[in-house]
């Protein structure tokens, strides 16, 4: 590549991450095609186009990003991961990046690491009053374990990332295991999987030698992985675990499902979060829904006492303060303590249906309910709510 190509497109490349920064997104895709390279931008959980250069540029753009983050530019059979480091005036901004081969070439992701979920505090994740202590007095226990459960893109990572920074004390001794580190926390031993040769079982095994006193696993599938972290919640730690399911009632079902015994569900599992994240409703543009029927109020989990006092319902319609009618995002809770009742029913075998009722005896809000205290206060907006809770 000559002198001046390769300047052109580094000046490119720079223009792409710096408005990537500035318009606050969370990934960059780079998206190879016959004719073009896609460049898109998600912001809010929206993915939308910001550039499409020829495909004659696609292999130098690509290049370029993997050279940035000092990946192998030889390799493009095989997925690579890596890291792209800017600073922009006195901050530091990073990018993980990661490739994939595909039939164009290789498709690159950034993701915009968001440094300040680092010092996230708990009580900044926008649970209620209830939940948040119910929370604290889990994560001040010696052993046990506590799941945060949710699709991808949920925000599992950042509450997790708000527990540890709770717990970080120069007394305690915390290592994560993570698919991929998203942040860099002083105090805190963190393990990235896919930057080195380590699985699960190997990483959590050598953890286990390191004399921890809290775990933190994300994203963790293998079942016999599971069971020793089961294990290690039984015997002096206190694990913080990642899975991806649709609510907590579900959760102490899959871990049953991949093959954990009831019992050590019932006497190790001390909380259950699941959450989802919606977009934040912008407040100089949102828009008043008018005359939606009450039988769909209803329908969708207003309660009476809602629907006879009136119920003010806000839609998203965009301004020059925001992206789409959306700036930031809020979160919706279900915290399900394992009570000795749930603990009894799991034992027995107790199904999701079975578990959601006897969390509902014990006064849990559910996802729905979460979500709706936040469209009552102005924040969010039906249609986001079903959508995030519709699996």
């Amino acid at each position: 590549m000559c002198n001046d190509t390769n300047t052109i497109i580094m000046r490119y490349v720079n223009e792409i991450l710096m408005s990537a920064i500035k318009k606050d997104v969370s990934h960059i895709h780079f998206e190879p095609y016959k004719n073009k390279l896609r460049i898109r931008f998600r912001k809010e959980q929206v993915l939308y186009e910001i550039a499409s250069p020829p495909a004659c540029l696609s292999q130098l753009i690509i290049t370029k990003l993997k050279a940035m983050s000092n990946l192998n530019i030889a390799e493009c059979r095989i997925p690579q991961y890596g890291l792209i480091k800017i600073k922009l005036f006195t901050k530091n901004i990073d990018f993980n990046i990661s490739t994939l081969p595909t039939s164009y070439g290789e498709k690159i992701v950034l993701h915009l690491l968001n440094i300040s979920i680092a010092d996230l505090r708990i009580k900044e994740l926008g649970m209620d009053n209830a939940q948040r202590e119910i929370l604290l007095q889990a994560i001040k226990q010696p052993s046990g374990m506590i799941i945060v459960s949710g699709h991808h893109g949920s925000g599992k990572t950042v509450s997790l990332y708000a527990i540890l920074h709770f717990l970080n004390k120069p007394e305690v001794n915390i290592c994560t295991i993570e698919q991929t580190i998203e942040l860099a926390i002083p105090g805190i031993n963190q393990v990235g999987l896919s930057s080195s040769n380590l699985t699960y079982a190997t990483a959590l095994k050598s953890v286990l030698l390191q004399d921890p006193d809290i775990i933190m696993l994300d994203g963790l599938e293998d079942p016999e992985t599971l069971k020793t972290t089961i294990t290690a919640a039984q015997t002096g730690h206190l694990v913080l675990l990642s899975l991806y399911t649709r609510d907590a009632p579900q959760t102490l079902t899959r871990l049953a499902n991949m093959g954990v015994p009831p019992c050590d569900i019932a006497s190790t599992v001390l909380l259950v979060i699941a959450q989802r994240t919606l977009p934040r409703l912008c407040k100089y543009c949102k828009v008043l829904v008018k005359n939606v029927p009450n039988d769909v109020l209803l329908q969708e989990g207003f309660s009476e006492k809602d629907v006879r006092n009136g119920v003010m319902l806000y839609r998203a319609h965009g301004c020059t303060q925001c992206k789409r009618g959306y700036k930031g995002r809020v979160g919706v809770f279900e915290v399900m303590p394992v009570t000795e009742a749930v603990s009894s029913l799991v034992v027995q075998g107790g199904n999701s249906y079975q578990l959601a009722d006897q969390a509902a005896d014990d006064g849990v809000i559910n996802l729905r309910q979460s979500g709706i205290f936040k469209i009552k206060a102005g924040l969010a907006s039906l249609e986001e709510l079903i959508w995030a809770t519709r699996w």
